[in-house]
């Protein structure tokens, strides 16, 4: 990951941009840019993602998608939170 981009960010570069995601995934531009905007692609698009052509070229996988949502969890400070909520339940 280049340091100055988000692990969201470079998924989005890694598959063509914004306009390629979309179009991977049957949303229109905007609806993909406010995912980058928000940083986090919802779930259900992850197989579509990780199964296309571009993402094998890319090495974009469900470890990297992953990976994004945890970032951005720990950009929140609800990482530990969310830790902290599953031992009490352990």
């Amino acid at each position: 990951m280049t340091p100055d981009k988000t692990p969201i960010e470079q998924i989005f570069e890694d598959l063509g941009g914004t306009s390629a995601v979309a179009k991977l995934i049957g949303v229109g531009q905007s609806t993909a840019s406010e995912m980058k905007r928000r940083k986090s692609i919802p779930v259900k698009y992850w197989p579509t993602l990780v199964a296309s052509e571009k993402a094998a070229q890319t090495g974009v996988t469900y470890d990297r998608m992953l990976g994004q949502v945890a970032w951005k969890l720990e950009k929140e400070n609800n990482f530990k939170k969310v830790v902290d909520k599953e031992e009490e339940y352990s």
